[in-house]
């Protein structure tokens, strides 16, 4: 196994740079390799696929047409593999990782798919955008060996190296995978590590321990370096990264939806509104009204002298389909404006407003972030911890305002925990605040006494007397 690699911690890359930047790959003497189902490649050939894979990465993330990694590193594409992950950090936190496995692939069908996936596809993370690229540090893992493990109970622990191996385990429709750097990232030793293991399959720490869970362990190599150290790059897209870096943009191209659009929203939201009034139910599509994947929509209804309702879909991920998110927010809203026991007056008089969400963007934690380049005239902010997430739209003021006030409204208990994201934002309405939790209404320090006095004494000497003379037996 190679020494560990240094991160790079820096953190902007320029096109020039790509050409002269030493990044650090293993050296596999063919001599040492004593597992034939292990890949040798050639020192050479490690950097050629790098490259491969960089100029890979930034095709499919800024959508201009690239060649494939078979066309591209030919000489090795039948390479036999286990599988291949792709692992993306920026600062050296986790962007995304996203891979495949089978008995046997090509090296570059493999590592072509992972690339893919890591880019759009982990469910953790939104998508990758062009204005990271220049941010992120790759991880291209080549995996091989898949070995059951026979022990049982502690000794499993004897069937894993820390540095070389990496673990999974499978119990009914539970699975989890972790790669051998993640023990050496964060300092596991064998039991940490199956234990994390079983954690990210979703079973007890202790599941590794029972004989109904299915144990394997792996091993596999990295190749390392910053995307930004990707050579030949295709003068158009290095333009395109370029623009996007400068503009934190995902791409160069128009926006999603125009106010036309979103003018012509509002309107079959509020005919909608009405018809629902007299009793007749949404239709299951919209014709000529714009429709495409984004990330989130949101509806609010203001009846006069009413509280305002909201309601919203909303994911870090474009996954949500425009219409069909449209059509059930209008049916829940509509479910809440008939328990208001609204008149068709009020309806009529309604304040409706919709909001649409598109390319969301990671900046980081709430600890260490970078929004210098969001405009908060086109983008909202989100705060996301497992507490819940808030979601803001304000226009006039600047973006460090919003996030102090999307922090202090969501009261997360670890801003290490909790992810800055931004999405590209429309909407009818001059503000917007979204949230997953309710506002804690803050009262004086020491609350009054509510029941106490009424069944039992207030006063808390009075009221141990009675629970000494209640328990004297």
């Amino acid at each position: 196994m190679p020494a560990r690699r240094e991160r790079s911690t820096t953190a902007e890359y320029t096109i020039a740079a790509l050409q002269s930047f030493d990044y650090n790959v293993p050296y596999r003497d063919a001599r040492v390799c004593q597992n034939m189902s292990e890949p040798y490649l050639s020192e050479e050939q490690q950097v050629e696929l790098f490259h491969a894979v960089g100029r890979r990465l930034v095709s499919v993330v800024t959508g201009i047409h690239g060649k494939r990694l078979a066309e591209q590193v030919a000489d090795i594409a039948d390479v036999p593999l286990l599988g291949a992950f792709v692992s993306l950090k920026k600062e050296g936190e986790l962007r995304s990782c996203m891979g495949t496995m089978s008995d046997e692939m090509p090296l570059a069908h493999a590592i072509e798919q992972a690339t893919i996936l890591a880019a759009t596809q982990d469910p953790r993370f939104p998508p990758i955008s062009a204005s990271e690229l220049f941010e992120l540090d790759m991880e291209i893992w080549l995996l091989w060996g898949m070995r059951r493990v026979a022990q049982r109970g502690t000794d499993r622990l004897n069937a894993v190296e820390i540095g070389r191996h990496g673990v999974q385990i499978a119990r009914g429709g539970n699975r989890g995978l972790l790669l051998p750097g993640v023990a050496l990232d964060y300092e596991m030793d064998a039991q940490t590590f199956w234990e994390a293991v079983c954690q990210k399959a979703g079973l007890p720490k202790d599941a590794w321990l029972d004989d109904r869970s299915l144990l394997h362990t792996f091993e596999g190599v990295p190749i390392c370096g910053p995307v930004s150290a990707t050579e030949n790059i295709d003068p158009k897209t290095a333009d395109e990264m370029a623009f996007a870096a400068k503009y934190d943009r995902q791409t160069t191209s128009a926006p999603i939806l125009d106010s036309d659009d979103l003018s012509a929203i509002k309107q079959v939201c509020a005919q909608t509104f009405q018809a629902m009034a007299d009793g007749i139910s949404p239709p299951g599509y919209f014709p000529g009204l714009f429709d495409a994947v984004v990330s989130g929509v949101a509806i609010s209804y203001k009846l006069p002298d009413r509280p305002v309702l909201v309601c919203s879909k909303l994911s870090v991920r474009p996954d949500v389909p425009f219409q069909a998110a449209l059509i059930e927010l209008l049916q829940v809203l509509g479910e809440q404006v008939v328990n208001f026991g609204a008149t068709a007056g009020e309806v009529m008089n309604a304040q409706i407003d919709v909001t649409v969400f598109w390319d969301p963007v990671i900046h980081g934690t709430v600890n260490r972030h970078d929004v210098r380049l969001v405009d908060s005239h086109y983008r909202s902010i989100m705060v996301s911890s497992p507490q819940g997430w808030v979601v803001q739209f304000e226009p006039t003021y600047g973006v460090a305002d919003i996030l102090k006030a999307a922090v202090a409204y969501l009261c997360a208990e670890d801003l290490d925990l909790a992810d800055v994201i931004s999405f590209e934002t429309a909407s009818t309405a001059a503000n917007v605040l979204l949230s997953s939790v309710s506002k804690p209404n803050r009262g004086a320090e020491v609350r009054p006494s509510a029941i106490a006095g009424a069944f039992y004494p207030a006063d808390v000497q009075k009221m141990n007397e009675e629970l000494d003379r209640m328990l004297a037996d």
